[in-house]
């Protein structure tokens, strides 16, 4: 290659990064300043959609459907809630909320939205159709609140006199079904337990460690991050989350009836986990390389006469002028639009052959996972290693990416470009599609006719 090829230009392709697949366990140590809950607050999304729970983070919430396994709606903003309604949410609730209790059966268009201390009560007793434009809870009304829970609420219990928690952090909140239990809200915080009846406003349960009143395995007899019922014959179990476990609880017989890895019961969970990971970063480039030139397509052709001068400006254009055609490849020019095409075709294609379920990490932050990976993976990177093989079959399905990217870029620029020959740029009709000018003069010193071939090379 050295005596034939020559460097032409390099281009550096953003980092490619490899999840070796390390289950927590591996890490002795982890900030426990990140909270290893998938969702800040779950609850039963109730007669609007029976299937469904509504998982809350950050400023966002989600619809997940338990009966498809599968989201249904994605990345809105709690804002959503009560947007027309009057009284509408307060500002600091669409920021984010803690904890969020449904009435369930015995007040079934009640719901309620905790912020720290603070709450506010939503009722959704509106008639009106759900759809994507304008959601049902749109239309629901912050009829009660903001106040503080002491002296409305149970949980002031675990407050000081000022109303304030004596330990921070969040509390996961679930509906009472069945006899007794109806009409009342479980809460569970720092591995305590209470209860609270909302047709009176009293405590039904001073706290308790969880293992008093719940007869769950760890780490759920310590820590409980959310709980939420199933759905058809599971409909009155309960679903308990704690990390990355989870099980399936049946209150009646009091048993665990299934467990294991959320992130495998509830397939797209693994996107919003927060955990440890080790990555084998690569750093990859693109390399162009000219090689011996060789004819290509016939552009145009002339004569000189003996003692006579050639004068051809040759033009490449583009046919259609629009930002959305991709006008030159990588391999011609490496501008900004021009490399963020190539990213986004190898993103669609790696995206397309990626197999099973990808994760979410984010690299730029704490170092723990929890920001954005730039890259041509759009931050989607292969967190179980194991089961998608090993580094080398990744490193070449990357490679076959970019080779196809940018085999159809050049392809695609081709049939949008056009070369012309004129006598002078005046002659250009369209200056607006111009890619390229080359000006070419040529004097025939001999006695002889010369003839000159103009090629897109």
């Amino acid at each position: 290659m050295a005596n034939q090829y020559r460097l032409n230009k390099v281009l550096d392709l953003n980092p490619m990064f490899i999840s070796l697949g390390l289950p927590s366990s591996a890490f002795k140590t982890f900030n426990p300043a990140i909270p290893p809950a998938f969702f800040d607050a779950v609850v039963n999304a109730g007669p609007l959609h029976r299937d469904c729970i509504w998982l809350f983070k950050g400023a966002d919430y989600h619809r997940y459907n338990l009966r498809e396994r599968s989201f249904e709606v994605r990345d809105r903003p709690i804002s959503d809630f009560c947007k027309q309604g009057s009284p509408k949410l307060p500002p600091a609730f669409a920021n984010g909320i803690d904890t969020v209790a449904y009435g369930g059966s015995a007040f079934p268009t009640i719901y309620y939205f905790f912020t720290g201390e603070t709450y506010v009560r939503l009722n959704a007793a509106v008639d009106a159709a759900d759809t994507d434009a304008l959601p049902a809870q749109a239309l629901w009304s912050a009829d009660e609140g903001p106040r503080g829970v002491l002296g409305a609420w149970s949980v002031g219990l675990w407050t000081k006199p000022d109303g304030t928690f004596i330990r921070p952090g969040r509390m996961v909140a679930l509906h009472g079904e069945g006899s007794p239990f109806v009409g009342q809200v479980h809460f569970f915080r720092h591995g305590e337990y209470l209860r609270h009846d909302l047709r009176n406003g009293g405590v039904a349960q001073a706290p308790v460690p969880i293992s008093d009143a719940w007869q769950l395995p760890a780490p759920f007899n310590q820590q409980i991050d959310a709980a939420f019922y199933g759905v058809g014959a599971e409909a009155q179990m309960i679903y308990f989350l704690s990390g990355s476990e989870f099980v399936l609880y049946d209150p009646e017989s009091v048993q665990i009836l299934r467990q294991g890895k959320a992130d495998q019961e509830f397939p797209g969970f693994a996107s919003f986990m927060t955990r440890p990971q080790l990555f084998l970063v690569e750093y990859c480039s693109l390399r162009t390389y000219l090689g011996p030139l060789q004819d290509g397509e016939l552009v145009d052709s002339r004569s000189i006469g003996p003692g006579e001068t050639l004068h051809r400006v040759l033009v490449i254009e583009t046919i259609d002028s629009t930002i959305s055609t991709v006008q030159t490849s990588i391999l011609e020019q490496q501008d900004a639009s021009t490399v963020k095409d190539l990213g986004d075709r190898v993103a669609k294609d790696t995206s397309q052959n990626e197999g099973g379920e990808s994760y979410r990490y984010h690299l730029n932050a704490d170092a723990h996972g929890d920001a954005s990976a730039t890259g041509f993976w759009g931050g989607e990177v292969n967190a179980n290693l194991a089961v998608q093989g090993g580094s080398d079959s990744l490193r070449n399905n990357f490679a076959r990416s970019v080779f196809s990217a940018v085999t159809s870029q050049v392809t695609e620029s081709r049939r949008q470009q056009i070369t012309r020959s004129f006598t002078s740029t005046d002659q250009i009709e369209h200056s607006e599609r111009v890619l390229n000018i080359q000006e070419f003069t040529q004097k025939n010193t001999s006695n002889q006719i010369m003839n000159i071939a103009f090629v897109y090379i």
